[in-house]
């Protein structure tokens, strides 16, 4: 086996983030309990009793940390806007280090946003794909069953031009100021500023910004201190490489090269940390023009995904990545161990997994604000509802949630009241906690057999394959559920067994909790659809509504059905 230096994995980062992971642990904001709703309670940064440290005379009006896909976005819109932002990315090299890959529909939301130039979006595509794939092994035919779709992950953007057009961008070039290799960390909040600490080479300095938005994604201290001492069931420990080999992938029937490649294992084990369920992901991306000759890139991306019951270290999850990439990568690593193929990235991170009954359940509530602070993107995807599905969901709200932060700045009403109520569309709320009941069933549980995700993964994405349409299918993949969808989805769980013995089991058996969550939807897309046509008075709000409220009488007796038959599966 080929040493980890040798085929250029950065082990030494790794361990350095490793070592910074467990000290996070230490790393606390004084914090304040306040109401969120009638059932629930929330974490604040406290304001009161501080020591105010000496800043900067600079003021900013926002301060960004994290240079991803959503910092660099909301700085530039922002900026456009007339605002002065300061964009702080911790790395040197300015750029995600992945391609980023979404539907058409929602690089066209994205488009929405008028960040940038119609041709120059276009620019920013660096691939197009037909079809993307899971495939999930399948036990009884001791195979990889593949899983097709035609709608979701079908375009892949260039991020390095992403960056440099959107902080170059005309508007936004004049307001907005650009810091690489700097980190950005929260010190404090007063009632007028937040006082944001910015390191780089062991240099620092404060400054004070009216607003303070955190966008550092998987590693977000803000974002772990407001929401700590919530329960949560498992972790995802994530290592990536970028490999200097493109993947040897044929393409479809028609020529067309695959986009998206979702892969797990068959080898469901127990490991030193708990139970794992490994799961490789891979992107591919094709010479910008010449897609339909078939002509790859020089490299692509994996990504293998762990769950565990805590944050484990990182590095020695590389030795059983390089032990599966070659299942998936014939010939990154040749027998002979001389000839090796190159990786010229490493990506790393953890993340919260899901909860015993549910993301958004009343029992807990995930923060994306405070008092002049600001989640987005991961950083708020993992601990909230503001953003879903990350990259995707993001271009479908990036225009919505801009012009509320706008609002916010305008009124200079910072206060957390303000911020926590921007969101993402109420309906992929609701939809959010129909996915998420589905997708609990992702989770290995210590007290599970070996085989269960697998078999889960089978039962969820057999819901799609029956479904009228891909579109549809795309609709329950991407949290965009509506009143439709959802009555077929319960239809169908309620005539498969695999799929009431899965929803039941990931569910800690409660069924009655699956029963609301299936009724509560229901009722809040059907109330969303009502106020949808009184407020925009389109024809397809209206029918929406009005076949919805139709349709409850059926969508009860449905839910009765799965009732009685989870009662025989559980027995």
């Amino acid at each position: 086996m080929a040493k980890m230096e040798e085929l250029g994995i950065e082990i030494e980062k790794v361990k350095e983030y490793d070592k910074f992971w467990q000290e996070l642990s230490y790393l606390r904001y004084p914090l304040e309990r306040v109401r969120v709703g009638l059932l629930r309670k929330a974490n604040v940064i406290k304001k009161k009793h501080i020591k105010i440290p000496e800043a900067e005379e600079k003021v900013y009006d926002v301060i960004v940390g994290g240079g991803g896909p959503s910092g660099i976005l909301y700085a530039s819109l922002l900026a456009q806007k007339g605002y002065s932002v300061l964009l702080a990315e911790k790395n040197e090299d300015l750029k995600c280090g992945s391609t980023w890959n979404l539907s058409r529909h929602e690089f066209d939301a994205l488009k929405s946003t008028e960040a940038l130039t119609e041709s120059q979006f276009d620019g920013l595509i660096g691939g197009n794909f037909e079809r993307g794939e899971f495939r999930i092994w399948n036990e009884e035919e001791k195979k990889q069953t593949p899983k097709r779709f035609t709608t979701v992950l079908n375009v892949s953007l260039n991020e390095t031009k992403y960056f440099d057009l959107l902080s170059n961008a005309p508007k936004a070039a004049q307001n907005l100021t650009v810091e690489n290799g700097t980190l950005a960390v929260l010190k404090c909040i007063t009632d007028e500023f937040a006082f944001v600490e910015l390191t780089k080479e062991n240099n620092s300095s404060i400054f004070k910004t009216r607003l303070f938005i955190d966008a550092t994604g998987w590693t977000s201290l803000l974002a772990r201190t407001v929401n700590y001492g919530r329960t949560t069931e498992s972790w995802y420990n994530m290592i990536g490489i970028h490999s200097t080999q493109a993947l040897d992938f044929e393409p479809d029937e028609s020529g067309n090269p695959i986009g998206l490649i979702c892969i797990t294992y068959e080898n469901e084990t127990k490991t030193r940390a708990g139970m794992v369920q490994p799961i490789l992901e891979r992107f591919t991306d094709f010479v910008p023009g010449k897609e339909s000759e078939g002509k790859k890139s020089d490299g692509d991306v994996i990504y293998y995904f762990t769950r565990t019951e805590k944050p484990v270290p990182l590095t020695p999850m590389f030795d059983e990545l390089l032990k599966k990439v070659h299942m998936i990568l014939p010939g990154f690593i040749e027998e002979s161990g001389e000839s090796i193929k190159k990786v010229d990235k490493t990506y790393y991170g953890h993340a919260a997994g899901y909860y015993p009954q549910g993301l958004f359940s009343p029992e807990f509530h995930q923060l994306s604000a405070g008092d002049r602070t600001l989640m987005v993107g991961v950083a708020a995807q993992q601990y909230s509802g503001l953003t879903g599905c990350a990259f995707g969901c993001l271009a479908r709200n990036a225009k919505n949630i801009c012009e509320s932060i706008d609002n916010a700045l305008k009124k200079d009403d910072l206060t957390f009241k303000t911020l926590q109520t921007i969101d993402i569309d109420p309906r992929e709320r609701a939809s959010q906690s129909i996915t998420d009941l589905y997708a609990g069933s992702m989770v290995l549980d210590p007290y599970e057999e070996v085989g269960s995700v697998n078999r889960d993964w089978l039962s969820f994405l057999s819901i799609g394959n029956k479904l009228d349409d891909d579109e549809t299918n795309a609709e329950v993949l991407r949290d965009k559920i509506r009143i439709n969808t959802l009555t077929k989805m319960i239809i169908i769980s309620a005539g498969d067994p695999s799929v009431i013995d899965t929803l039941f089991r990931n569910n800690r058996g409660y069924t009655s909790f699956v029963i609301v969550t299936f009724v509560k939807s229901y009722i809040k897309l059907l109330i969303l659809e009502v106020q949808y046509a009184l407020k925009k008075r389109q024809l397809k709000y209206f029918k929406a509504g009005f076949f919805g409220v139709c349709k409850i009488p059926f969508h009860l007796f449905h839910v009765s059905r799965f009732y009685i038959k989870s009662k025989k599966v559980s027995k």
